[in-house]
């Protein structure tokens, strides 16, 4: 028998609907005090909490697979730009690009 093309989109799309991550669209917060953005150590700090943040909010539900782990990476780098751009702080943006720096040469 032959299935009709509705439902078998239909059906991905379920599937795919539980390996999103948990917080794709929700609102998230992140606390930092300005004082710890005052030297390098600080702003790598605030930028382990802020992975960890990330990390926690995109953890995806249900199967892991391959859809749902770049689903969650995808988020984790979306919400880490997000607020390293909120901060807008010097400090922290360059331990930012040297984060993504080294990710892109880990993963090429």
């Amino acid at each position: 028998m032959r299935q009709s093309p509705l439902l078998a989109v239909t059906g991905l799309a379920a599937m795919l609907s539980f390996a999103t991550p948990a917080a794709a669209g929700d609102d998230y917060r992140f606390s930092y005090q300005p004082h710890e953005l005052q030297t390098v150590g600080g702003a790598q700090n605030v930028y382990k909490r802020i992975e960890l943040r990330a990390s926690q909010s995109c953890q995806t539900r249900g199967r892991e697979t391959i859809f749902a782990k770049r689903a969650a990476a995808d988020c984790e780098a979306g919400m880490i730009e997000n607020i390293v751009e909120e901060i807008d702080n010097a400090r922290l943006n360059r331990v930012h690009a040297n984060a993504k720096s080294k990710r892109r040469y880990a993963s090429g």
